[in-house]
């Protein structure tokens, strides 16, 4: 994948010391939303309102309990946010809505979504994978909230999830315990993914291996003591790196804000500044290829989104591809994020 997925761990050596991340924890996002969803007694047949722009992960949970998903549309043609339209979901008569927090923003219509929700006694899931950080004091209590810790997250560590719920029936659930193979996958993720660090024949060959024999999604497990130490080693240090990520994001924002081509998918009020997301319209092929021929890591949620092209959705139809998100993470260099802005700039100047 043409991307950075940078963290603040360079070695294993930083977590000396550290106090492990403490709270119910499982080894995947992907994980933690198939907990949930057997907890709520999502079964064969349930409909389970999730956005179409959004990674697989949560299309595969829910398949794997027997639930069919019920995909909504983008808001309209030049955001990636999600339309959560309640007379969708209950036309659809969903039992469940994953409300997916995307690119470290809460979505604007939380609490609209929380109280139709609450009102129609419909279970609902807070993805906050790519939000750690954001304010959560006003979300309803009722329902949980995931945080996860992989690859292009606000909290990339070393993979595994967090689940917050108040209402908790997970305290008494015992879970297999596969430190081994979490241990060995986390091992790999932080001698793979600092930034700048080439990546080994030996490690990319563990890391297939890892991957054909245990596979992230084989079973819910705990987290490993090391994944445990490297989410709170990156929690513990968030804010250090919020200063450092916003004003790499401020630098990539002066670049696009008045481009004539080029345009910011999201509002400004509260970002995490991990991600800056490019919305390029009609120009989006060629913004891809020049993209990848000045050797500017990038990634593109719509080329994985899916069944692209086949639901009925005008919106996600026409522009999922359309989104570029760029790394604003503290650990790239303040000279590549200079010249990835001087760059975007001059796009078709």
């Amino acid at each position: 994948m043409n991307y950075y997925f940078p963290g603040i761990i360079e070695n294993k050596g930083q977590l000396s010391g550290i106090k492990p991340l403490d709270g119910f924890t499982v080894n995947s996002g992907e994980s933690a939303m198939l907990l949930l969803m057997r907890c709520a007694g999502i079964k064969k047949g349930d409909k389970v309102a999730i956005p179409a722009f959004v990674c697989n992960s949560l299309r595969r949970a829910i398949q794997a309990v027997g639930g069919i998903p019920v995909y909504l549309d983008l808001k309209d043609d030049h955001t990636c946010i999600t339309n959560y339209l309640p007379s969708v979901m209950a036309a659809e008569n969903c039992k469940m809505v994953i409300l997916v927090h995307l690119y470290g923003e809460l979505h604007p219509d939380t609490k609209q979504i929380e109280a139709f929700c609450q009102a129609n006694h419909i279970f609902l899931i807070h993805d906050m994978a790519q939000s750690y950080g954001l304010p959560t004091a006003d979300l309803q209590k009722d329902f949980p909230v995931v945080y996860s810790f992989g690859p292009g997250k606000s909290t990339t560590a070393a993979g595994g999830a967090l689940i917050i719920w108040e209402n908790n029936n997970l305290k008494n659930m015992a879970l297999p315990n596969a430190a081994f193979q979490q241990r060995m996958r986390a091992g790999i993720f932080l001698s793979s993914r600092v930034y700048g660090k080439k990546i080994s024949t030996t490690t990319r060959l563990m890391e297939k291996i890892v991957d054909k024999f245990f596979p992230a999604s084989d079973r819910i497990t705990r987290m490993s003591k090391l994944q445990l130490l490297a989410a709170a080693y990156v929690i513990n240090k968030f804010q250090i790196t919020s200063s450092a990520r916003i004003h790499r994001w401020s630098i990539m924002h002066k670049a696009c804000s008045h481009h004539q081509y080029l345009a910011h998918a999201l509002p400004n009020e509260h970002t995490l500044g991990f991600k800056y997301i490019i919305y390029a319209g009609a120009h989006a092929q060629a913004f891809e290829q020049y993209l990848m021929k000045h050797s500017i890591p990038f990634y593109c949620l719509g080329k994985d989104v899916i069944n692209e092209g086949k639901l009925h959705l005008p919106n996600f139809n026409k522009n999922a591809t359309c989104f570029f998100e760029l790394s604003c993470e503290a650990s790239i260099p303040l000279q590549e994020v200079t010249r990835v802005a001087e760059l975007i700039a001059a796009f078709a100047n």
